[in-house]
């Protein structure tokens, strides 16, 4: 876990994820049902994924949500939840994702 914590040097995670855009560091890894951390890639640009921050509550350390990487939409705010509202609006940062479209994207049976 130690590779996707936020680097005292770096500042906020808000500065880190604009840095990670800046790079153009977009999806390089696959996925494979694992977690990549957002300094190593970030998801395609829209598509759901399952994302993992850092809790507020007392009974875990972390936390899962439905969220989308759209620095097109908000470059300054770039992870929303899956209603559109930023990430940041109800918690920490994201720290690492994962496609999970068997779980999220609905398939047209026809």
């Amino acid at each position: 876990m130690e590779a996707i914590m936020t680097t005292p040097a770096s500042g906020s995670a808000t500065f880190e994820l604009a840095e990670l855009h800046s790079s153009k560091m977009l999806e390089k890894a696959s996925c494979n049902g694992k977690l990549v951390s957002v300094a190593d890639a970030l998801p395609a640009d829209g598509r759901p994924v399952l994302a993992l921050r850092r809790s507020g509550y007392n009974c875990c350390g972390f936390e899962v949500l439905t969220a989308r990487y759209m620095p097109e939409y908000r470059p300054f705010s770039p992870w929303r939840d899956i209603s559109g509202d930023a990430v940041s609006d109800s918690g920490s940062a994201i720290l690492a994702w994962m496609y999970a479209d068997a779980l999220l994207v609905t398939v047209d049976p026809r």
